[in-house]
């Protein structure tokens, strides 16, 4: 019998899922966050042996699987020795249905782009406050009707932005929302091409403060603030392209390339002239664990 593998989804469903709590669970936790390694599911759900016969399971029933990629491609990201990289697979969305539970389709950004991207949400919607996610936002009765109606309704027109992730965080009586930025540090901090580059990106944000378009689009009563999450070690080039009008706005952090569940993004960001501390804004408590640790590269 042929060896099952979690990166090929071709050919029949070997499982077919009873419904049951901890498999339903490893579905919703991946129709949130479009890629997540197994670790985070580990982290997320607890049980390491029954999370990962789930897993396994899921997996021989397409529910779940490794991204459809070119072949090249996947077999460069699967994990020597590693963790295992799962999404949610059509079948997966349609038993949610079955269930009640339908989400929308996530980005269509690059493998490596989305997997960071998924993590960085991850550890943001763990933060030690109130985290109010895209379904918070939009369920908002200030957030205009056309964006709740709108196919992508965190797709910004004018100025043209498409933030990677927007949350907002609470203590109960203030909340702080922001747009964060993913870069992996491919991204050229200045090009030729107008829209290919972080100062052109840094400019749109600009003019989105300018402007208003917060008000217009999301009903967000205070200007958001925008973070760069980067994999460059040194933030000193980006910061340097926040303007001296609304400066206060834009933040930094450069983080490591392979986060870990446990880590903690929610230290000081740094901007033009000062910090972004959401902890002393907020008065969140530091998380539980020894593991915990500020997610500095």
């Amino acid at each position: 019998m042929e060896r099952h593998s979690n990166y090929r989804t071709t050919g029949k469903p070997e499982y077919t899922t009873a419904g049951n709590e901890r498999e339903i669970s490893i579905l919703k936790l991946l129709a949130r966050y479009d890629l997540l390694p197994s670790r985070y599911v580990y982290h997320a759900l607890g049980k390491y042996h029954g999370t990962r016969k789930a897993l396994t399971l899921l997996s021989k029933g397409h529910y779940i699987g490794f991204p459809d990629l070119p072949r090249e491609e996947k077999l460069a990201y699967i994990p020597r020795n590693g963790f295992g990289v799962f999404e949610l697979k059509p079948r997966g969305r349609m038993l949610l249905a079955k269930h009640g539970d339908v989400y929308a389709h996530g980005g269509n950004d690059h493998f490596k782009h989305r997997l960071l991207r998924s993590e960085i949400e991850y550890l943001l919607d763990r933060a030690p406050f109130q985290v109010k996610g895209p379904e918070h936002i939009l369920a908002d009765n200030r957030c205009p009707e056309s964006t709740r109606d709108a196919s992508y309704p965190f797709r910004i027109e004018h100025p043209k932005l498409e933030p990677d992730i927007t949350r907002g965080f609470s203590d109960g009586s203030r909340t702080i929302f922001a747009h964060i930025e993913v870069d992996r540090g491919t991204e050229p901090v200045v090009s030729q091409n107008a829209r290919q580059s972080l100062k052109s990106k840094v400019e749109r944000y600009a003019e989105y403060f300018r402007t208003g378009a917060y008000k217009s689009r999301f009903g967000f009563e205070v200007a958001p603030s925008v973070a760069f999450m980067t994999t460059r070690p040194d933030t000193a080039s980006l910061i340097d392209l926040f303007p001296e009008k609304g400066k206060t706005r834009f933040y930094a952090l450069s983080i490591n390339p392979k986060l870990l569940p446990t880590d903690n993004l929610i230290v000081p960001w740094q901007g033009k002239d000062g910090t972004l501390n959401l902890m002393e804004l907020l008065g969140g408590q530091p998380r539980e664990g020894a593991e915990s640790h500020a997610a500095l590269a």
